[in-house]
This record gives structure tokens, C-alpha cells and sequence, in this order.
């Protein structure tokens, strides 16, 4: 019987070399799908945690505290209404002494220090009455993973977006218990164009998935059903055409209305 050399036998590829050949495999149908004019590039992958994030008071707002006196005698009263809390809406009398406070940024609003502190959230403060916002605004959003896609003009298009590239944000958020409720985990897709106005969109919208805020637990709009993972007030745009009524393209006043609720939880 004819031995076979060592030489001659099949050699088990290392972990290396296998390695290398998916990433010509990869290249290979990378520049497949390029010619085809039908190529999608992921652009960048996040993920997010359930983690709460959470600071005190102390390090998020700076506040001055005043005696009923130094409240009684400051010159921004106009009306009676200034004279109380504008959260529990009882008048500041003498026994709240040092107990009044007032947040730095805020113009003329002051609060019992224990009021103020009920609206202390997580890793930040809104003030209940202008809605500057201290510290980091962070939300409740399950776990899940943002995944931006970029795709030629050839391939996908935004109504009103001519020979502009598109961008595909996906969002896969995960399924889980809060409360002892199951939750289920949902799948929902953005799109933006590839231009200026969209990469800024897209950063925000960044930001607003790290800090969870992007889904909420509540109810679905559209089934009426509980306990469902949903928008948390940050419109996207989920159809590429039909305009508004569609959630689609092309919407004018959509980015400037998208901004503003960005801004509205503290993303600039």
C-alpha cells in the first residue's frame, strides 16, 4: 500500500488563512454588488443597554437657596402667582426659610427645594416651568442595536432627493421584562438622505439612541396594544415616498420639525 508523504496530505487551513478568504469572499461581492449598481455599506453599529443612568441633584444643577426674607424682598414679583411654588402651588411663608430655592440658569423661578427635587430624573432636571434642561436626559429605551446602512442613488431614493445616496438607519430592539410585563422586541427602519442635512440628522439621532431616548414601553398607536416598544417622541421618517401622511418623503418642514424635538430633550 502506497504511503502519503506529509507532504501530500491535505493540510487544515489555520484559523488565519480561513480568515483571509472570507475577507476576499466579502471583497469579492463587495465589488460584485458595486458594479451592479446595488450594493448597500454599513456604515457604523451601536448598541444599547438597559442600564440606568443615574447622578444627584447636586452635580447636575447649581442652586441658591434664600430665607423667606431675601425671597420676600427681591424686586422680580409682580403678581401674587410669583409668590408661590409653581409645582405644589402653596405660597412660600417664613417656615420655608433657606428652603426656596432657585436653579442658575432659570430667570425669576423659584421652587421649594423639595419639589425641586421631585422633578430630578435619572441623569437630569427639567425646569417645570422654561424646560431648560440640566445635566444629561437620559430615557427608559430597552436594549437593542442602531445598524446605518449607505446606498447609492442607482439603488434606493428619497422622494425630492434626485441622484442623492440614501441612508438606512435599522433599529432591532430587543424583547425583555420590566416590571414583571414581557415586552416583545421590534424591528423598525429610518431613512435619511446622504447629504449635510441628513448626516446631521443622523448624528442627533445618534445621541438620542445612546441615551436611550429614541423607544419608550407604552401603547402602539397603530394596534392599540400595551406594553409595546414605540416611538418615545422623535419622529422618523420609515417610507422612502407618499410624503407625510406616509411618514414618507418628501416632507419640507421635516427636519426643522425633528430638530426642534431633539432639542426639546436636550440634543444640539
Amino acid at each position: 500500500m502506497k504511503k502519503v508523504s506529509k507532504k501530500s496530505r491535505p493540510q487544515k487551513r489555520s484559523e488565519t488563512q480561513t480568515s483571509k478568504i472570507q475577507n476576499k469572499l466579502q471583497q469579492d461581492l463587495f465589488l460584485v454588488d458595486i458594479n451592479a449598481k446595488s450594493y448597500s455599506q454599513q456604515l457604523l453599529t451601536i448598541n444599547s443597554t438597559s442600564e440606568e443612568i443615574s447622578r444627584p441633584l447636586s452635580l447636575i444643577a447649581q442652586m441658591k437657596t434664600f430665607t423667606y426674607e431675601q425671597f420676600h424682598n427681591l424686586s422680580t414679583h409682580h403678581n401674587p402667582e410669583e409668590e408661590k411654588c409653581p409645582i405644589c402651588m402653596c405660597e412660600f411663608v417664613e417656615e420655608d426659610s433657606n428652603k426656596i430655592a432657585k436653579l442658575d440658569k432659570c430667570e425669576g423661578h423659584y421652587f421649594h427645594i423639595e419639589c425641586i427635587e421631585m422633578c430630578h430624573k435619572g441623569a437630569h432636571l427639567r425646569c417645570p416651568i422654561c424646560g431648560i434642561i440640566y445635566g444629561i436626559m437620559t430615557g427608559d429605551m430597552p436594549s437593542g442595536t442602531l445598524c446605518v446602512f449607505k446606498y447609492p442613488s442607482e439603488s434606493l431614493s428619497l422622494d425630492g432627493y434626485p441622484n442623492i445616496p440614501v441612508l438606512e438607519i435599522i433599529y432591532s430592539m430587543k424583547s425583555g421584562n420590566r416590571g414583571g410585563i414581557h415586552y416583545g422586541g421590534t424591528t423598525r427602519h429610518a431613512f435619511l438622505p446622504f447629504n449635510d442635512e441628513g448626516n446631521e440628522i443622523l448624528r442627533l439621532l445618534i445621541i438620542a439612541f445612546e441615551r436611550r431616548l429614541t423607544f419608550t414601553i407604552g401603547t402602539s398607536v397603530t394596534t392599540g396594544r400595551t406594553n409595546q416598544i414605540v416611538w418615545n417622541g422623535i419622529h422618523h421618517k420609515t417610507s422612502t415616498e407618499g410624503g407625510p401622511s406616509f411618514f414618507g418623503y418628501p416632507d419640507e418642514t421635516y427636519f426643522q420639525r425633528v430638530r426642534e424635538e431633539l432639542a426639546a430633550k436636550g440634543i444640539y
